[in-house]
């Protein structure tokens, strides 16, 4: 008598589950590889979230703040601005696809505290909400918009 594939039979059953532990194993395994790597070559801390957040105190008036952060937009690779409020002092960027990633959500807020003195904060997190390794790539670009203002308020 010949079994159908399609039967449940504990063979079968048991065969399809090795391989799918097996195979998630493996995946995981050069995740973990790719992410470490990744973060090696970038000086990167190895135990970093997805989310990433920074905050600078610049030393000049809202609105000089806020052209300096749209500048620093075009020092990140394939970025660009989705939306932007002067007046509710956020801009909106959004990175491409690339090899590590579906691409980021960057958010800047600019904060007025006194007449020359604002406060820049900077989140970025991934697009795919569900994404658990991001191999630095949101921690990179914090690092890079900061890097890019830290000198300028000097």
């Amino acid at each position: 008598m010949v079994q159908s594939n399609l039967l449940f039979g504990s063979f079968l059953v048991k065969e399809n589950l090795i391989g799918g532990i097996a195979f998630g194993g493996v995946m995981a395994l050069v995740m973990t590889i790719m992410d470490r790597y990744f973060r090696k070559n970038k000086s990167l801390e190895k135990n970093s979230t997805v989310k990433q957040q920074s905050t600078i105190e610049m030393p000049f008036s809202y609105e000089k703040t806020y052209q300096l952060c749209k500048e620093s937009v075009m020092y990140l690779h394939k970025a660009k601005v989705k939306e932007e409020n002067l007046e509710e002092g956020f801009i909106l960027v959004r990175t491409g696809i690339n090899i590590r990633t579906w691409g980021e959500v960057i958010k800047m807020t600019v904060s007025s505290i006194e007449n020359e003195r604002t406060l820049v904060t900077i989140v970025s997190k991934p697009f795919v909400i569900t994404t658990m390794v991001d191999y630095g790539k949101n921690l990179e670009n914090v690092k890079i918009i900061s890097e890019y203002l830290e000198p300028v308020k000097v």
